[in-house]
């Protein structure tokens, strides 16, 4: 099981979050991942920045 699966399923049985928000983090999460591996250096501030341009 990888990080990310160990880190939903806490959410799930310690914050009693709805199936609809654990699916945003996940989605969220992994698209973090991706972005992180196509830069040398990952930043949340980058991240977000990305995700404006390519959201909207």
């Amino acid at each position: 099981m990888d990080y990310l699966s160990k880190f939903i399923n806490y959410l799930r049985a310690t914050k009693n979050l709805s199936d609809k928000t654990l699916k945003a983090y996940t989605c969220d999460l992994k698209q973090f991942f991706n972005f992180e591996k196509t830069i040398l250096s990952p930043d949340i501030c980058d991240f977000i920045a990305y995700l404006n341009t390519n959201l909207n």
